[in-house]
């Protein structure tokens, strides 16, 4: 029986023709589900972004991660877990990621009484698994990693609701190696279930494609809405 499940997506987009002659396109989706019941947890999270000024492309990726977790207490679960995503800009054709391992679930909703932390959530997880990275020009790598992630929720008020969280694949098989994604901002609520959303999504690859940073950001601010049953 799920006795919790929240959906929140934020959407911007845009379509300007100006008389300069400038055809700006920008448009960018992220959609969060959980669904939660006593023993079993649910998490998608799915982002895109396309940015396009005057039929020049300067942005176009996917982003895209699905949890299940199995509880054996009411704090300590097991988890098995995937990770896909698409950049054009970083000579990325697709990169996956498949991993189980145990997690922790350290406040959880409902463990404090003050009307600022009863909604708060922080959990924990380690694991092992499978990277791999498929390239359009760079050489194709894919090793056995480790797994870390956090991820915090902190709705201080009814609103404003703060985030944050990440995930670490440090490669088994070569300590130099190793990837890490997050995002974290802050979430308004404007009118009922209508939000806005002001984030920050970095990410890190310590051996990018030649030619490439290792360090990746993007600033994203956001309209949506958000259901919640």
């Amino acid at each position: 029986e799920i006795y919790q499940c929240d959906w929140s997506s934020d959407v911007c987009s845009s379509d300007l023709v100006t008389t300069g002659n400038t055809d700006l396109r920008n448009a960018n989706f992220t959609g969060e589900l959980i669904a939660r019941s006593k023993t079993l947890r649910l998490s998608i999270l799915t982002r895109w972004l396309y940015s396009e000024d005057s039929g020049t492309l300067f942005a176009r990726n996917a982003f895209g991660t699905i949890k299940l977790d199995f509880f054996i207490t009411k704090k300590f679960y097991f988890y098995t877990s995937a990770l896909f995503e698409q950049d054009t800009f970083q000579d990325l054709q697709l990169r996956t990621s498949i991993n189980a391992g145990p997690g922790y679930q350290f406040i959880d909703k409902g463990d404090y009484a003050s009307p600022h932390l009863k909604d708060m959530e922080l959990y924990g997880e380690i694991g092992l698994g499978f990277f791999n990275e498929d390239f359009k020009i760079a050489t194709d790598q894919n090793f056995f990693s480790g797994r870390w992630a956090v991820k915090f929720d902190w709705p201080v008020m009814p609103m404003i609701h703060i985030f944050h969280q990440h995930q670490g694949f440090p490669s088994l098989e070569g300590i130099s190696d190793f990837y890490v994604t997050s995002q974290q901002g802050v979430r308004f609520t404007l009118i009922k279930n209508f939000i806005s959303t002001m984030q920050l999504n970095w990410k890190y690859d310590n051996t990018p494609s030649p030619g490439n940073k290792s360090s990746d950001f993007q600033y994203l601010f956001t309209l949506g809405y958000s259901f919640e049953t």
